[in-house]
């Protein structure tokens, strides 16, 4: 790969480089290296150790626990002004004087703090106690969890959980099993983080805590009472403490880098090293193949589609027949994704709305089909299948076997346990097909689920398509600039120009 950056940058960042290394190499040089056991292993450093590492321990999983619904909340806040100023006070310990944090600290917890006074009365101290340690800890390392995580969310999207959501799963199912195990790189990375800034808290420790040797003197407070009396001991403990730091984000960073989805680039870029295979498995009985034009009609409900969105200029009315595939085309901002999203229920109309007809009192189950296939990075194939499933209720074992039928019939039985940074563009999307017909859906949206393919393999995915919701009788609507999909899969077109239909 070419250098993407000029060579005059590599002056400065040598500058730049030396000037945080620089002290750090002279506290290893300085260190009386003979004699380092001995002097890690005074009572008083033993203690500031052994202090260190358990409120360290409880901090960060007080970080953790309470940081992470922090995150997730402020990740999912819209990007506007107030929602900004919200996200900027809780930066705030990161960027206060730790003086200044252990000062509110003490005014809020201490023995005459606006809360630690009550507490008092009733016999509970916390100022200049352990917890205040983890206290005063906790206040300056979680915002750097909190910064990590909510930015990664915010980077990352939705998307999954909108596909999640689509299959039928529940607000906590999609959080434990979808949003928290593909935030969990950047979770990771982010209690390192909380773990290091509070080994090395220092101000807002001594305000609030003090330096009481055993409860509440951590080896920050150590190394400073020590940097002139007993200098050779203050450096060795700061060694311990440097070295502490750099194996924990080490290994935070290796293992975020080795958890699914926590390298998506190379994990998009390993996909193209694999090949199609050669032939699809033999289709199941039980889930027969039929032509397009014999699709079993009013099976699934018929939409209609009479609602205005005035921010987008769409004014939509339409009809969409029941167990029929209309393919909707028109030029880029017509309106297509609109007429999808409200339809799935992701756009709120301003005017007018969406109906089921021909479908009983009953709630159509709706799912969609993108240009991505949003297969759940850290499952396999059979689990990402399976996963609406298991959402609806269904056995874990009758829900591997039908998983497995639906992998069969698109061809992909051999993946099941390839995720998907194991599978080519055409295999996810196959695998795609499968786990939204899996939940026997009675509205299939399709948004360009051809698009990103090669034509070999928008062939097959073409071909797939036509097979299973021929087979299914669901009502389905396909948003395509392509002709060959509207020709082979469409029963009937509709064209939209200018947010209106045309024809």
């Amino acid at each position: 790969m070419k250098q993407a950056y000029p060579r005059w940058l590599y002056l400065p960042a040598a500058i730049g480089a030396l000037f945080l290394l620089l002290p750090l190499v002279t506290i290893l040089v300085r260190t009386p290296w003979p004699h380092f056991w001995e002097l890690i292993s005074t009572p008083e450093s033993r203690d500031a150790l052994k202090l260190s590492l358990e409120t360290c321990l409880i901090t960060t999983v007080v970080c953790a626990v309470i940081g992470t619904p922090l995150a997730v909340v402020l990740g999912h806040m819209p990007n506007t002004w107030w929602a900004r100023a919200i996200r900027t006070l809780f930066t705030l310990p990161m960027m206060l004087p730790p003086v200044v944090a252990g000062l509110a600290l003490l005014m809020t917890w201490g023995r005459n703090g606006m809360i630690g006074h009550s507490l008092s009365i009733m016999g509970i101290e916390i100022g200049f106690t352990t917890l205040a340690v983890i206290m005063a800890q906790s206040f300056v390392a979680m915002p750097f969890l909190v910064t990590s995580l909510e930015g990664a969310i915010r980077s990352r999207g939705y998307a999954y959980e909108r596909a999640a959501a689509a299959l039928g799963a529940s607000k906590t199912r999609i959080f434990f099993q979808v949003s928290l195990p593909m935030m969990l790189p950047a979770l990771v990375s982010g209690i390192a983080m909380s773990f290091s800034r509070a080994l090395g808290e220092f101000g807002a420790t001594i305000t609030f805590a003090g330096s009481l040797q055993g409860v509440t003197r951590t080896m920050p407070l150590a190394i400073y009472l020590q940097r002139e009396s007993r200098t050779e001991e203050a450096l060795a403990l700061a060694v311990v403490l440097i070295v502490l730091a750099i194996l924990v984000m080490l290994a935070a960073n290796t293992l975020a880098a080795r958890l699914p989805g926590g390298n998506l680039e190379k994990a998009n870029d390993q996909a193209n090293h694999f090949r199609e295979p050669a032939a699809e498995e033999p289709l199941p009985s039980s889930l027969p193949t039929v032509p397009k034009k014999n699709r079993a009609l009013g099976l699934g409900p018929q939409i209609n589609v009479d609602a205005s969105v005035d921010v987008r200029d769409v004014h939509l009315k339409v009809r969409l027949p029941a167990g029929n595939l209309t393919a909707v085309m028109g030029p880029n901002g017509a309106g297509k994704s609109t007429l999808l999203g409200l339809i799935a229920g992701t756009i709120e109309p301003d005017r007018g709305g969406v109906t089921f007809s021909d479908f009983g009192e009953k709630t159509p189950r709706i799912v969609i089909l993108q240009q991505k296939p949003l297969l759940f990075p850290h499952m396999n194939a059979l689990k990402n299948v399976t996963f609406g499933l298991r959402a609806a209720g269904v056995h874990r074992g009758v829900a591997a076997q039908r998983a497995l039928a639906e992998l069969a019939e698109v061809g992909c039985r051999d993946f099941a346990d390839r995720r998907p940074d194991q599978l080519s563009g055409g295999q996810a999307q196959r695998v795609a097909i499968a786990r939204a017909m899996a939940v026997t859906p009675d509205v299939v949206l399709l948004d360009e689920p051809m698009a990103g393919l090669d034509e070999s393999s928008a062939d097959q995915v073409r071909a797939l398509l036509r097979r299973r919701l021929a087979s299914s009788g669901a009502t389905a609507v396909l948003v395509t600039h392509d002709p060959v999909d509207a020709e082979e899969l469409a029963d009937s077109t509709v064209l939209i120009r200018y947010g209106k239909v045309a024809g």
